[in-house]
């Protein structure tokens, strides 16, 4: 059942993103390194919560993440609006020209990704992070593909 809640959780991820590159979100173009620290330590984060907090919510401190951990499958849809939301509250900020809030706030979230993903590392075994770590940079290498197809479709260079 882990393996297929992780699975699940990482193509939540891999949607809400290319939802948001179908709406031509402006954040991917400006922002894209502070983008990609947000997913290496959110997916990282989001590893790691779904590995020894899924079905046991007491296991995790974020109130809002609880909320989704009790309930089978539940999770899938956390993660995805979780993603969503927050890209989507950056982009509103981008588009109002206070592009220093929308960096801010993706810079907010890496390190409270890497705050969250290092509060895990104490019950972790080392095979279990080199996975992570394999399981992270793949799926970022996708979403990479995803965002230089999309803008070879859209007439940009990569």
């Amino acid at each position: 059942m882990a393996l297929e809640i992780h699975i699940l959780s990482l193509l939540a991820i891999v949607l809400a993103v290319y939802i948001m590159m179908r709406l031509r979100y402006t954040i991917f173009n400006r922002h894209l390194p502070a983008l990609i620290l947000f997913g290496i330590t959110g997916i990282a984060d989001t590893l790691a919560t779904v590995q020894f907090a899924y079905l046991k919510p007491a296991m995790e401190s974020n109130p809002i993440t609880k909320l989704f951990l009790g309930i089978p499958y539940l999770i899938i849809v956390g993660v995805f609006l979780w993603t969503f939301i927050w890209i989507s509250t950056a982009e509103f900020f981008e588009r109002k020209n206070l592009s220093l809030v929308a960096l801010l706030i993706l810079l907010g979230l890496f390190i409270g990704h890497c705050w969250g993903f290092l509060s895990w590392l104490h019950i972790m075994a080392v095979e279990t992070v080199i996975g992570i770590a394999f399981v992270t940079a793949g799926t970022l290498l996708l979403l990479y593909h995803m965002y230089v197809q999309m803008r070879l479709e859209n007439g940009k260079k990569a």
